[in-house]
């Protein structure tokens, strides 16, 4: 996630901050119907959703991480933000979708006065940066998407209303948890952030949902797999795997998964809970180093 050390991403910003000095701030409407995040699932990548109504920490926490710039002024203006990874490296493909209260007109305007940025049109207007590929759209004003892959699909769904699937369990975790993590037949970047051999890669779906409480941050799990032989194999190599990286890192958040959490085989899934992390500990289990997380 170099994105925010990006040079000419943040030449988009600024372009934004400026844009924003000159409107006020309008009542954002209610998302719940919109199924934005469908904008962007797609079998293999992560969904990762931070809803900021119910916390903002987490999302500040992570920015800071990776830029010292005061990004404030962008998300004052921001209830959600849907991130969707194909992977967990510095490379990996990313889509970042934000609802909120955007100027869409203005922004196309001073966009079109940087040379940098190409204008492309669709079903809406969106930039392509000329020189690493980056593209970024307002397409309407409730919604912005910055991405470094093609988002012709993304605005293609949004113009016809059309979304891609989410289980409605999942959805109703978009309204009530601060953070979701939401993936279908997760893709080689998680198996390899944990050392679990390629062949292993059994999991149906990965869900697991993160809320705010009155010290700490609690942290619920649930991996589908086909049959239970298969949730009993991976749930020996997932507590491998998870020893391991404890051995070499000594995080504390790792401590504390694997000596007080619960990693259990329910039927076909892996039920894990029973975790409950500080700010500190959530934001260096987010944290992309150069080689994995």
């Amino acid at each position: 996630m170099n994105l925010l050390k990006n040079r000419y991403f943040k030449n988009f910003l600024l372009i934004f901050a400026a844009v924003f000095i000159f409107i006020g701030c309008k009542t954002v409407p209610d998302f719940a119907e919109n199924n934005y995040p469908g904008l962007l699932r797609t079998d293999g990548s992560f969904l990762v959703y931070f809803n900021l109504s119910k916390d903002r920490i987490l999302l500040d926490k992570f920015i800071s991480n990776f830029s010292r710039d005061d990004l404030s002024f962008f998300i004052d203006r921001t209830q959600r933000i849907s991130i969707s990874l194909d992977g967990f490296t510095p490379q990996s493909g990313y889509s970042i979708l934000a609802e909120g209260d955007y100027p869409k007109t203005l922004t196309n305007i001073a966009m079109g006065k940087d040379k940098v940025w190409v204008k492309h049109k669709d079903n809406y207007v969106w930039w392509e940066n000329s020189v690493d590929g980056q593209v970024v759209s307002v397409p309407i004003s409730s919604v912005a998407i910055i991405s470094n892959t093609n988002i012709a699909l993304s605005l293609s769904l949004l113009k016809t209303g059309a979304r891609n699937y989410i289980p409605d369990t999942v959805k109703a975790e978009f309204e009530n948890s601060a953070l979701t993590l939401y993936s279908n037949n997760p893709g080689e970047g998680f198996y390899k952030s944990l050392k679990i051999p390629v062949e292993k890669m059994l999991i149906q779906n990965l869900f697991f949902v993160i809320n705010k409480g009155e010290e700490n941050y609690s942290v619920y799990g649930v991996l589908d797999f086909q049959n239970t032989k298969d949730a009993k194999i991976f749930s020996t190599a997932l507590k491998l795997g998870l020893l391991i990286k404890l051995r070499e890192t000594g995080k504390s958040s790792l401590m504390k998964i694997v000596h007080d959490g619960r990693i259990d085989v329910e039927n076909e899934s892996i039920i894990i809970d029973n975790i409950f992390l500080t700010i500190e500990e959530i934001t260096s289990l987010m944290v992309f180093s150069e080689q994995e997380p």
